[in-house]
């Protein structure tokens, strides 16, 4: 038997994420759980937007919040070329917390 494509995985782990969040839109390991497999497919758009509802709420962490200013970087990075200060949008200051929890996410990133 052949093995699915990892493509595949992320859009099921995505359906399964939004089959979950429709029933409860507030499940937090669902929106990361789904941000990150929107990350895998290089939709940043959409992961960002998970991403901003996390950290609206109650279920942030620091982790969250670095990989939102990540996001946002990268996205704009695309959508405006080079200028990461686009729309007015400039990523808030990073706390000491972030900065622990930056080092795995920024590298990644950092590979893109």
């Amino acid at each position: 038997m052949l093995k699915s494509p990892v493509g595949c995985r992320y859009k099921e782990a995505i359906n399964e994420c939004s089959s979950a969040l429709e029933l409860n839109p507030s499940y937090s390991r669902a929106l990361v759980r789904r941000a990150k497999a929107y990350e895998q497919m290089q939709h940043y758009k959409q992961a960002l937007s998970d991403l901003q509802k996390i950290n609206r709420g109650d279920d942030a962490t620091a982790d969250t919040r670095v990989r939102q200013r990540v996001r946002r970087s990268i996205f704009h990075t695309i959508c405006c070329g080079a200028d990461l200060v686009c729309h007015n949008t400039v990523p808030a200051p990073m706390t000491s917390n972030d900065a622990v929890a930056a080092s795995g996410v920024l590298f990644a990133a950092v590979r893109l």
